[in-house]
């Protein structure tokens, strides 16, 4: 066999090294190809994803599709796992929310407007102290948005903690808009709850004419998160939850009011321009008339929405009970009665004869008394006529025939006549021993 040369065998060296580094290459090529490919189509789906999430329709369940496949050719896609968020929080599923927007905040730690998606997912979950750090830094990242403020104050409303409520809807009012509707409601009701009706009354008119010359396009641009079918109603119910607050301020309460969120405007409507949340019954996200009307002033209803009760914030009290004779009733206060618990006040029973029958003196009803007689024995004698006979001669005399009464000496029972025996005891209760005189006669001459 003919050898190889060593300066064809350097060739071929050279020949094979540079086929490999063109199929490295091509390989290369075709990775970075197919990875473009993958971000290109992933885009192309989030582009979907939000135009069926308000940009265009509104299904939010094939929105939810679209970002999922989104993911599944490019898992970094942090816009995807925020928009998901949104949705979970649309529907209250705070939990797959809350590991959504950790996911696209882990992606990307510059897109600090997860931590106000995320603060609203807190507020609703009722984690007051992180929904307020997650908004605290939004604020501060984005000094300029109303929104920020506005649910800031809205958690420390939730929270009770209204001081903090007033400086924060103002400072926004200050830093952002001072004709804000949603601010100065929350400012409103802060100075409610802080004892202050007149100035919470002076805010609320300002309220009133703001938000009567709203229009559904003005709403529509506070909230494109939200079903537009909801813009009308929603518009309507934060307009009568202003009228609410103002009343409230009008009767001169110190306590209530509706808080309002841009996420979630009239405490749970569904209404937000970053999600639109608050509890769902049957599909249909925020407040229900019938609870509305079992409940007085702000309260949480059964799907975790803050509404405004329309029932009566009196409250009733059975203190009266008390003082009220049984069998009769009284005012509870509030166009209810309570049944009455006192009873007749017999502790001077002792002092009426048993069996008699009077009147208690707290004017309930009648007692019967328990004192019973006491009785005196008493001596008596009648005087009855005998004839002694002696010596022919018939005299008349008395004799004192002894018997025995009890005579009551308390006023109760009456006198009963004893036999003699029963005054035995008593010397002087016998019979006289009567003996016939000597007849005194005179004889009379004829």
């Amino acid at each position: 066999m003919k050898k190889i040369g060593k300066n064809k065998i350097k060739k071929l060296k050279i020949v094979g090294i540079s086929i490999a580094s063109v199929f490295i290459l091509v390989l290369a090529s075709g990775f970075i190809f197919q990875n473009q490919i993958r971000k290109t189509t992933s885009d192309h789906l989030i582009s979907k994803g939000n135009y069926y999430f308000n940009n265009g329709a509104y299904d939010p369940k094939k929105s939810e599709r679209y970002f999922s496949w989104a993911l599944r050719l490019d898992p970094a896609a942090d816009a995807a796992y925020y928009q998901l968020a949104r949705i979970h929080l649309v529907g209250s599923s705070f939990d797959l929310a809350r590991s959504e927007i950790d996911r696209s905040l882990a992606i990307n730690p510059q897109n600090q407007r997860a931590f106000y998606i995320r603060g609203l997912i807190d507020a609703y979950d009722k984690k007051y102290a992180d929904s307020i750090s997650d908004f605290q830094k939004f604020v501060a990242w984005a000094p300029t948005e109303w929104a920020g403020y506005n649910d800031l104050a809205w958690v420390y409303s939730l929270n009770k903690d209204f001081e903090n409520t007033k400086k924060i809807a103002q400072e926004g009012l200050d830093k952002t808009d001072d004709q804000n509707p949603w601010l100065l409601d929350n400012l409103g009701v802060a100075y409610v709850n802080l004892g202050e009706p007149e100035k919470a009354q002076e805010i609320f008119a300002k309220v009133k004419d703001i938000s009567n010359g709203m229009t559904i396009k003005d709403w529509a641009r506070a909230y494109p998160g939200n079903d537009p079918s909801s813009y009308d109603s929603a518009l309507a119910k934060f307009r009568t939850d202003v009228d609410s607050n103002s009343q409230l301020a009008l009767g001169g309460f110190t306590s209530g009011g509706v808080a309002v969120s841009a996420c979630g405007s009239s405490g749970g409507g569904g209404y937000s321009g970053a999600c639109g949340i608050g509890g769902s019954r049957n599909g249909v996200a925020g407040c229900n008339s019938r609870e509305d009307s079992m409940h007085c002033g702000l309260y949480t209803n059964s799907c975790g929405a803050l509404c405004m009760g329309t029932g009566s914030c009196c409250t009733p009290s059975c203190a009266c009970a008390a003082n009220t004779c049984a069998g009769s009733t009284c005012s509870n206060g509030c166009g209810g009665s309570c049944a009455g618990t006192k009873a007749p006040d017999c502790s001077g029973a002792g002092n009426y004869c048993a069996g008699t029958v009077y009147p208690s003196p707290n004017s309930c009803g009648s007692c019967v008394g328990t004192k019973a007689p006491t009785y005196t024995k008493t001596c008596l004698y009648s005087d009855t006529g005998n004839s002694c006979g002696q010596n022919n001669c018939n005299q008349l005399i008395t004799v004192k025939e002894a018997y025995c009464i009890d005579v009551p000496n308390n006023g109760c029972g009456s006198q009963q006549t004893l036999p003699i025996s029963s005054c035995s005891s008593f010397i002087s209760c016998h019979d006289q021993q009567v003996t016939c005189p000597p007849c005194s006669w005179k004889e009379v001459a004829p």
